[in-house]
């Protein structure tokens, strides 16, 4: 019987078939996103407004800026930067995605167990990320 393709086993091609550039190209795309979504926050929570990147969430940004505490999301910045530039040094890109996942700044207040929701955002995160590469992990 002839392996199933995409399409017949849900829609993700085996994790053999997708090479570590491919995948290292959808983790650096999608931490540019990141990168752009949290430069904003940092700058709604220093009191920035017109230089945000994506006004339409100003809202949202202002809102989730003032629930993190000081710090976290330049220290969560600084972290996504040093794990990208390790991707493209060639680490793990399935393991960064992960920790930047993980790590990810939490609103204070928010419920302490995020598993269900954790794992939902990996399941997005690798959709996005096999979307930007065109690669599925």
């Amino acid at each position: 019987m002839p392996p199933a393709t995409p399409e017949e086993s849900g829609g993700e091609a085996s994790e053999e078939r997708q090479s570590p550039a491919a995948k290292r190209r959808g983790v650096l795309s999608l931490g540019s996103i990141w990168r752009s979504l949290a430069r904003d926050v940092a700058l709604a929570g220093h009191g920035g407004r017109g230089e945000l990147r994506e006004a339409g969430l100003l809202e949202e940004t202002v809102g989730l800026a003032g629930r993190l505490a000081k710090g976290e999301i330049e220290h969560f910045l600084d972290l996504l930067d040093r794990s990208l530039a390790a991707v493209e040094l060639n680490a793990n890109p399935e393991l960064v995605l992960d920790l930047l996942l993980l790590s990810w700044p939490r609103p204070q207040g928010a419920a302490s167990s995020t598993r269900p929701a954790l794992a939902s955002a990996v399941r997005r995160s690798r959709e996005v990320t096999s979307h930007a590469s065109g690669a599925v992990f």
